[in-house]
């Protein structure tokens, strides 16, 4: 494998891990969520906002050359 492809190999295992740390952490807040009745607004923006990068991680991560 060259330089370059490595390169891009690495960028892509970089994305994978950040998107199972992120897809880790959505679920621990989305069951805290589901299991209380009263959720602060601000909770429900933050998984909002964590399902919007995992989607765009999960973009990236089609556009990395393996």
């Amino acid at each position: 494998m060259d330089i370059e492809s490595q390169k891009i190999y690495e960028r892509g295992r970089r994305l994978v891990k950040e998107l199972e740390v992120l897809i880790s952490n959505y679920q621990k807040l989305k069951f805290y969520i589901n299991a209380q009745d009263d959720v602060p607004a601000l909770y429900l923006k933050q998984a909002s906002s964590m399902r919007d990068y995992i989607d765009i991680l999960l973009e990236r991560i089609k556009k990395t050359c393996y």
